[in-house]
């Protein structure tokens, strides 16, 4: 009989949940920042503890799981879109469940040492050492992984953007980069990076104090001014940003609405066609 240990229990399934709602962001392409990952896991690791319940039904043990996926996918992915919300929680589910499986699987063909396995919770009675190891390891192979997809990704495609301030209309054309890492710290609202040129038709000569870092209290973006954290090829750097009212993304005659996106200014000319990025989120809200 394997005995199991809470803190053990919780900290393997609070690893294991924050690898698997990474590998959900990267099917989906919803991106999530790591703040909303690791209250996610927690929240999905306290559901581990059913494991000390008596064996469960089969449908019973099938509403717990469904329970459990669908209170973690809003605390990671929270709820923008219907079928945004659907498409995440049908993918966390299903690597979850392929997980669950397959562990479920090892369990009774080979009966290892040390693993038990009860209302489709898995459990290892491992050395913390090992533990740390492995996780490390899944860690740099799952930053590997996303390193090599970004560098062989294919030439990003094009498409229209409309962005909407205090009765402005700005028109431009933005680059769908799978390789744009800019996520909101609170994890609600899509970050478009735009150049000077999207910045003065928006914020007129308010462009300047934003690209500097400042903003005059008296100024109609006082509210919505913010400062985010870029990483480039070349380091870390701060660049002023604006969350605005709306944004329309127009794709192969769909439309899809961003509510409050935020726009991230930057001095760097994008490309002689684009003056907008936009991360491939926005074509799947």
């Amino acid at each position: 009989m394997v005995v199991i240990y809470v803190d053990v229990l919780l900290f393997i399934n609070l690893i294991l949940d924050y690898l698997l709602l990474s590998l959900a962001s990267r099917l989906t392409g919803c991106k999530i920042s790591n703040i909303r990952k690791i209250i996610s896991s927690l929240i999905a690791s306290l559901f581990s503890l059913y494991i000390f319940l008596p064996d469960l039904k089969v449908y019973l043990e099938l509403l717990l799981n469904i329970i459990s996926a669908l209170v973690t996918v809003f605390a990671a992915f929270g709820y923008k879109h219907p079928k945004r919300f659907l498409r995440c929680l049908f993918t966390f589910y299903s690597v979850t469940l392929l997980y669950g499986g397959l562990m479920s699987a090892i369990w009774m063909l080979f009966k290892p040492r040390g693993m038990s396995v009860n209302n489709g919770v898995v459990y290892f009675d491992i050395s913390p050492v090992v533990l740390i190891a492995v996780s490390v390891g899944f860690y740099v192979v799952f930053v590997l992984v996303g390193k090599v997809t970004k560098k062989s990704a294919v030439s990003a495609k094009r498409c229209s953007v409309t962005l909407y301030f205090n009765g402005k209309t700005v028109v431009g054309t933005a680059m769908v980069d799978t390789g744009h890492g800019l996520s909101d710290v609170f994890g609600c609202s899509v970050m478009i990076i735009a150049d000077r040129s999207i910045g003065s038709k928006l914020f007129g000569q308010q462009v300047d104090f934003i690209m500097k870092l400042e903003c005059p209290s008296e100024s109609d973006i006082a509210k919505r001014f913010r400062i985010s954290m870029v990483k480039t090829v070349s380091g870390e750097r701060l660049l002023g940003s604006v969350m605005i009212d709306q944004a329309e993304v127009y794709d192969n005659g769909r439309t899809f609405r961003l509510v409050k996106p935020i726009i991230v200014l930057t001095e760097t000319k994008i490309d002689d066609e684009c003056s907008l990025i936009i991360p491939p989120e926005c074509l799947q809200i």
